[in-house]
């Protein structure tokens, strides 16, 4: 469509898909006609130019082939290709890659994040694809929650690493983690610590670490055990008649029964004075933490 196909200033109205031809004809009376043609096109818009897809990989690595999702289309129907990237961001920074004018794209090994895009022609016109982002990751795991230290009374034949509580772990970029964990157990005076550590490692090789430390007391004394159920009392007796002492055992809430060990000591208390100077007290005792005390008078017995 012409504004004015009279006025040599006319402006012209193509469609896309379409081309218009304009001829001009100028006459002047008898002499010969003068015309010349030009010829106007309008081509569609290049359709199709999708490229794919973001990656996240480890410094040194090669990205997968960036590759078109179906062909382009429209324009004159046939196409060249510029490949472009940018270490700079999204929209700024572009340079051509030389040699990359294929319709796929193999980037070489990469160990900063980079951008690439495709520019593609065809007759007059180009068009500019979306942008591939090929993320280089130098981000280690980052811990989210560690579980608190546990104290806990000791028991016989209890799983302490049962009271581990579970950390939790992410990833910036959120690649898969690989979580280990290892115990390291260390024997205190009376009970232990359990320290267990957790690490967190990336595909990248980049970890991180937590530790929960149970701390397993002995606040309770063994039990004493005599014979009939009977504990030993204070006795008087001749001193051709000292008993031997009576054989206990003891039963203790940390350690394996036939392993506490009883042992009965026996001093003279000399403080004690009695009516007659061969008089004196054997005090018996169990050693701490057993503490039962049994007292023998010992009586001198003339004849």
């Amino acid at each position: 469509m012409f504004s004015d196909i009279h006025d040599p200033n006319a402006t012209a109205r193509v469609f896309v898909g379409t081309s218009a031809t304009l001829t001009w004809t100028i006459t002047n009376g008898a002499c010969t006609t003068v015309f010349d043609q030009v010829v106007l096109t309008n081509l569609n818009e290049i359709n199709q130019n999708i490229i794919r897809e973001d990656q996240i990989i480890c410094p040194g690595e090669t990205p997968d082939e960036i590759y078109s999702v179906g062909h382009p289309s429209s324009g004159t129907g046939t196409f060249t290709y510029r490949w472009e990237s940018s270490t700079t961001s999204a929209t700024a920074g572009f340079t051509t890659i030389p040699g990359a004018t294929g319709e796929n794209y193999q980037p070489g090994a990469l160990n900063q994040t980079t951008w690439f895009r495709r520019v593609v022609i065809s007759g007059a016109c180009s068009d500019i694809s979306d942008v591939v982002r090929i993320t280089v990751s130098n981000q280690p795991p980052t811990v989210l929650t560690t579980p608190g230290p546990v104290t806990r009374e000791c028991a016989k034949g209890f799983d302490y690493t049962t009271l581990f509580g579970t950390p939790t772990f992410q990833h910036p970029l959120g690649l898969p983690l690989n979580i280990t964990h290892s115990d390291n157990t260390v024997t205190q005076t009376c009970g232990l610590t359990i320290t267990r550590t957790w690490t967190a490692t990336d595909p990248c090789g980049l970890s991180v670490s937590t530790s929960q430390t149970i701390t397993v007391v002995d606040n309770t004394r063994p039990v004493l055990q005599f014979p009939g159920g009977v504990t030993p009392t204070n006795i008087t007796v001749s001193c051709s008649a000292i008993p031997a002492a009576v054989t206990a055992s003891a039963t203790d809430n940390c350690t394996v029964d036939g392993d506490v060990n009883v042992v009965v000591n026996t001093v003279r208390d000399a403080t004690f004075t009695g009516t007659c100077v061969n008089n004196y007290v054997l005090v018996r005792t169990g050693p701490p933490p057993i503490i039962v005390v049994m007292k023998l008078r010992i009586a001198s017995v003339s004849r």
